[in-house]
């Protein structure tokens, strides 16, 4: 709400995508035994350059948190949570894959909007609000960015965050 107020201002920095994701790796962790959280780039890339966003770090943190959280309520004990990061000439990538239930593709087209759940979530599980996924949203879009997401029902789901490089 205060986002859509314009009452949310973002201190942008420059920062390295792969560190802030390694961070939210090792707390997701700490928090939450009952999952594996996996790295899949090598840990060279946090002093790489190429990975670098302009972005407010903890609004960045807090939408990679709010996907990774889902990736958890939605899949069973002992399944991988995987973490990727790459870059081209122009963005930036941070890509969160679960082994979760998935969803439909007429559910994925949904999930950004406030308050919408898909309709194997609500039967696996009543927490959660259908707010989370809309909030990321927020903050991506507000650091000129866009999350893509490819699900299979059954198989597991990928968000993918795309910001712009952080021009030297």
């Amino acid at each position: 709400a205060r986002g859509d107020a314009g009452r949310n201002t973002l201190t942008k920095t420059k920062l390295n995508l792969a560190r802030i994701t390694s961070e939210v790796c090792e707390e997701s962790e700490m928090i939450d035994p009952d999952h594996h959280y996996v790295l899949k780039f090598d840990q060279g890339v946090l002093k790489d350059d190429r990975y670098q966003v302009l972005a407010d770090t903890a609004m960045i943190k807090q939408s990679i948190r709010i996907i990774v959280q889902n990736a958890a309520r939605y899949s069973a004990d002992q399944t991988t949570i995987s973490f990727n990061v790459a870059y081209d000439e122009k963005t930036v990538q941070v890509s969160i894959e679960d082994e979760g239930m998935g969803m439909s593709e007429t559910a994925a087209a949904h999930i950004f909007e406030r308050f919408w759940r898909a309709d194997n979530a609500r039967i696996e599980s009543n927490e959660g609000s259908g707010l989370g996924l809309s909030i990321a949203k927020w903050i991506v879009d507000n650091h000129d960015g866009s999350i893509e997401v490819l699900s299979r029902e059954g198989v597991g789901t990928r968000f993918t965050i795309v910001l712009p490089h952080a021009m030297s």
